[in-house]
């Protein structure tokens, strides 16, 4: 009897333990869903987010852009006319038409004042005719707005083509043409499409479907909206389908003004939306805004399926507790995968991103270093070809940094060391910051103490990037007439044959919160004060440096007040190195490169243009193949051989890419040297280059630095 109750107080006591388990499972597994939804919901709303800041990034790069594309023609007319040699509307108009290569571009010219005020001609005539006179009489508004350094409209009617468009405007002297021995003031307008903004922005691939993007000015008015952006004023839009006060719109209208950030709202069929909203730089009134249903930022595919054998399961914890543990094995798999999968996607999204900047700028990179060329430049157009490589080398800082931090957080950020001077480091560091610090007129000092050790052995590119990136962050945030210090000196290391190499930068600029220092080295973290809104930059800077001294098992401190300066410390233990013999002698600088003949493979005309005008500024033949196909023809064909002396070749190609054509060329010529000249920088593109059977590789903007070197390894 005693027995029997013992085993039934065993058997309950077994059931007790299972069924608690069994409930503790169903109950943990409820509430992590629940969790693990409410953290999916915040992921998006975050990625939501930084989408809209991305969006405002490339937006103020695009309106940057053609505003200088819009001076730079300026520049020409205004200095013809300060040399006497004043340009009548006919001969303005012919030269502003040989410059445009966009067909979705065209100019126009106005008088300003006058009996043909806000009348003049354009690049372009209306379709079917041969009418290109322009009107602006009704169109005033056009010259309304207008930002620091950049004038531009709202957008407006096209009269030439009747295309929602804007227009970027400057002033210029023209001949009056009622005296051709006096001038008169004219606008310059540089109109694009609507749709050009639009096509610069890149948005990540299967995120957002409903997502709509709208720009505003200043009072809510429409710049650009998508459709589910309703009312004549965004404010207005909001008023019309939002239960609110005279205040609240107020309120509402200062938020959207004056930050950056964002909000949920009725949309106009009474459904609850999600608005991001942030300023654009390049013109302080105007705001870009971010619109997408709250049901798809909330919205979490809950796999039921998952769900109802995870209850069976436990259900079976009774028979057979394996089926659960083959289950939750089958269940980190799949988290796997999908992480996997989401790695692959965020790679595939910065490869594309880069390959697609890259190109435009080697346009940009090339055709500056043709025309820096050309001795007949002016001061001022020598000055504005200045400022565009300046801009252009910041967009490739941009884009550099993207993809140094998506490296480091993959884990992919390689080291190269080499051989160099540290003296010779820090004399080019302080070279390349002196048109900061004349511009802004800063009290700069440099001291060194104790440098025993001139000749060290490290990745010199990342030690460059290092001191480069806190030294300019010290002179863009100090005011002017303020004060900056850069130091460097050496103490004794713990590891034998190495020296501590300590760089301090220090200055009495604008100074950081302890709040902010707090996230100082997030990526993307930028403060949120109208001191460093204007100043450009991505937040990444001090994320990518915090991670290379990490990486180089260094350390970085900072101290720093909000109004009295900040101090950087930079502590590494570098390999001492013997001074290199000289590699290059005085007769291999001069090498003859006449007789070479390259076969450059390169459909975007642009590009064959500028590396072929780069390769004969340097006294080298060249020919081009429009792709793969034409190249592989061009070297199967008997009369060829022995023509080339080397290839350069673009990788995304249409009819045949460049990594199939190097592989049928190697089929039956192993010799001739193949170099990749693309947009593709990423170490996984280089890597399947030499894969395919190239030599080697150059990243696109052009650097002739690059091309030379590899030809010079033919003339050995």
């Amino acid at each position: 009897m005693k027995k029997d109750f013992r085993n039934r107080l065993t058997d309950f006591l077994i059931i007790i333990i299972n069924v608690s388990f069994v409930l503790a499972l169903f109950f943990g597994e409820f509430f992590y869903i629940k969790n693990a939804n409410a953290r999916t919901r915040e992921s998006n709303r975050q990625t939501f987010i930084n989408t809209n800041v991305s969006l405002g990034s490339m937006t103020n790069n695009y309106l940057i852009g053609e505003s200088h594309l819009c001076r730079s023609w300026a520049y020409y007319l205004n200095n013809e006319s300060k040399a006497g040699r004043t340009k009548t509307m006919d001969e303005a108009i012919d030269f502003i038409s040989e410059s445009i290569i966009d067909n979705t571009v065209m100019a126009h010219i106005i008088y300003k004042n006058g009996d043909n005020s806000l009348k003049g001609y354009s690049t372009k005539a209306r379709k079917d005719t041969n009418d290109n006179t322009v009107d602006y009489t009704s169109l005033k508004e056009v010259f309304a707005s207008a930002s620091e350094g950049m004038n531009i409209s709202s957008s407006f009617m096209n009269p030439i083509n009747i295309s929602k468009s804007l227009a970027f405007y400057t002033e210029v002297k023209l001949v009056d043409p009622n005296d051709n021995t006096k001038q008169v003031d004219a606008y310059l307008l540089r109109v694009v499409l609507l749709n050009n903004l639009r096509e610069e922005w890149t948005f990540p691939s299967g995120s957002f479907d409903r997502l709509e993007v709208a720009i505003v000015d200043r009072d809510g008015k429409y710049i650009l909206s998508g459709n589910s952006f309703a009312n004549e004023s965004f404010y207005e839009y909001y008023k019309s389908y939002n239960a609110t006060t005279s205040s609240g719109v107020e309120e509402f209208k200062n938020k959207i003004r004056t930050g950056s950030g964002y909000l949920t709202m009725n949309d106009y069929s009474h459904e609850k939306c999600f608005i991001a909203y942030s300023q654009l730089n390049s013109i302080e009134d105007w705001t870009i805004l971010t619109y997408i249903p709250l049901s798809d930022i909330n919205d979490v595919h809950n796999d039921w399926l998952v769900i109802a054998i995870i209850g069976f399961g436990l259900a079976a914890l009774f028979i057979f507790d394996l089926v659960v543990l083959l289950f939750l094995n089958k269940n980190l798999k799949s988290t796997a995968k999908i992480a996997d999968n989401a790695n692959k996607a965020k790679t595939d999204f910065l490869s594309t991103m880069s390959h697609d900047i890259r190109t435009p700028m080697n346009a940009i990179v090339g055709l500056t270093t043709i025309a820096r060329q050309d001795p007949t430049n002016s001061p001022a157009t020598q000055d504005a070809l200045n400022k565009i490589e300046l801009a252009s080398n910041h967009l490739l800082t941009l884009i550099n940094d993207i993809l140094d931090i998506s490296k480091v957080e993959s884990g992919k950020l390689a080291f190269n060391p080499l051989t160099f001077s540290i003296t010779e480091t820090f004399e080019n560091l302080i070279n390349i910051s002196q048109p900061m610090i004349k511009s802004k007129h800063i009290d700069f000092a440099f001291y060194k103490h104790d440098i025993k050790y001139e000749w060290l052995y490290a990745d010199k590119l990342r030690l460059s990037q290092i001191f480069t990136n806190i030294l300019s962050n010290a002179l863009k945030y100090t005011n002017e007439n303020g004060k900056v210090q850069l130091g460097i000196k050496e103490l004794d290391s713990e590891k034998e044959g190495y020296t501590r190499l300590v760089y301090i930068v220090k200055d009495n600029g604008i100074g950081m919160s302890p709040e902010f220092l707090q996230k100082l080295y997030e990526p993307f973290s930028r403060a949120t004060d109208s001191r460093v809104n204007s100043i450009q930059g991505t937040g990444l800077g001090l994320a990518i440096v915090k991670q290379m001294v990490t990486l180089m098992e260094g350390d970085i401190e900072c101290q720093s007040e909000l109004g009295v300066g900040t101090t950087f410390t930079v502590t590494l233990d570098l390999q001492i190195a013997e001074k290199p013999q000289e590699e290059v002698s005085s007769n291999e600088e001069n090498l003859d490169f006449s007789h070479i003949n390259v076969l450059v493979t390169e459909d975007n005309d642009i590009n064959w243009e500028i590396i072929s005008t780069l390769l004969e500024m340097n006294g080298i033949k060249s020919e081009r193949a429009t792709n793969g196909k034409e190249a592989l023809e061009l070297m199967e064909d008997e009369n060829s051989k022995g023509r080339f002396d080397l290839i350069f070749m673009d990788i995304q190609m249409p009819v045949m890419n460049g990594l199939d054509a190097t592989r049928e060329i190697r089929k039956f010529n192993k010799d001739i040297p193949i170099i990749a000249m693309t947009a593709d920088a990423f170490s996984e593109n280089v890597t399947e280059c030499l894969e395919a059977g190239m030599n080697g590789h150059i990243a696109k903007p052009i650097d002739m630095k690059l091309v030379l070197a590899e030809i010079r390894k033919i003339k050995k």
